[in-house]
């Protein structure tokens, strides 16, 4: 999944933490919420851009086997 976010005063708004200009404190913001568990994503700036592309295929795969362990662990 790719998630394209304009930069702009609606990003600041959804990232407050991050400082204006600072692409650095912008790029962490933004992986460190899309992240889930132990997968990150890739975020990139390009011109007035922010790109995440997200491994959902990866995720949901793992998440199967996951739960295919649950139902095994409750079953003893």
């Amino acid at each position: 999944m790719q998630i394209i976010h304009k930069i702009d005063n609606f990003l600041y708004t959804i990232f407050p933490s991050v400082i204006q200009g600072d692409k650095q404190s912008m790029l962490n913001a933004i992986q460190d919420f899309y992240t889930y568990g132990p997968y990150k994503p890739k975020v990139t700036i390009d011109n007035d851009f922010v790109t995440i592309e997200i491994d959902t295929p990866t995720i949901l795969a793992q998440d199967i086997d996951y739960q295919k362990v649950i139902a095994f662990c409750e079953k003893r």
